[in-house]
């Protein structure tokens, strides 16, 4: 595992984003979201950006319960009414940031090293939601890797 952990100041996102609840449904409000920026040609530009907001703790909520957002970070404004797609803004703040290049299967470990991480230096997680931010197409990548950055927002 490829793995660089750093403090950052992460600016303020504008995303359109679709909820889901329960793991399963996060593939499905991906499909929604691409679907829909296909149609409005969001995703025109190479660096366009995906990213997934947890509302829940898996440690806490029964998989089936956890709230997640699939979002893609708008580089403008858009209407998206009476699209099922919803606007939000992504306060951003100090974050611990750990850049991560796995495969699928190490999600959950990246983000318990993570969180272990923060304790052991001494970082209280903040009130803001932790997310994911995605810079490639696993499915693209030669090894099946994903080029990912997890965000933990700290006070």
């Amino acid at each position: 595992m490829n793995t660089k952990i750093e403090i950052r100041d992460v600016p303020k996102m504008n995303l359109a984003f679709v909820m889901s609840i329960g793991d399963p449904g996060l593939a499905g409000a991906y499909t929604k979201l691409i679907n829909w920026m296909n149609s409005n040609k969001v995703n025109e530009n190479e660096n366009t950006k995906m990213m997934t907001i947890y509302h829940d703790n898996f440690k806490n909520t029964e998989p089936g319960n956890v709230r997640a957002s699939a979002c893609v970070i708008l580089s403008e404004p858009i209407d998206v009414s009476g699209e099922g797609i919803d606007l939000k803004t992504n306060q951003g703040g100090k974050c611990i940031v750990g850049s991560f290049e796995i495969h699928p299967d190490d999600f959950e470990q990246s983000w318990k090293s993570l969180y272990l991480w923060m304790r052991e230096n001494g970082y209280k997680k903040s009130t803001q939601n932790p997310f994911e931010l995605y810079h490639n197409n696993f499915t693209e990548h030669p090894d099946k890797k994903c080029l990912v950055e997890f965000y933990i927002p700290i006070d």
